[in-house]
């Protein structure tokens, strides 16, 4: 096999293997997209429940108040 083929086959493999990474390129770049959306969706969950859970637990103590206050007010009702 002379020069000039071994160096054809050369560059045909070069160019088959940058097509292959371009296309995996192509495949990343669609996957990060994706997980970057999916992410903030996941954020976004966290953040409603972040929330919620918020305002359940001042919900709570705003009840415990109340009921610590009339034990309270029981208590020195009896003594």
């Amino acid at each position: 096999m002379d020069t000039l083929e071994q160096l054809e086959k050369k560059i045909t493999r070069a160019v088959e293997l940058i097509e292959s990474l371009k296309a995996e390129n192509n495949r990343l770049k669609s996957e990060n997209s994706e997980l970057r959306r999916e992410f903030e969706g996941v954020q976004a969950r966290l953040k409603t429940l972040e929330d919620e859970n918020s305002r359940k637990s001042e919900k709570i103590k705003g009840r415990l108040t109340s009921i610590l206050d009339k034990l309270e007010s029981l208590e020195e009702a009896v003594v």
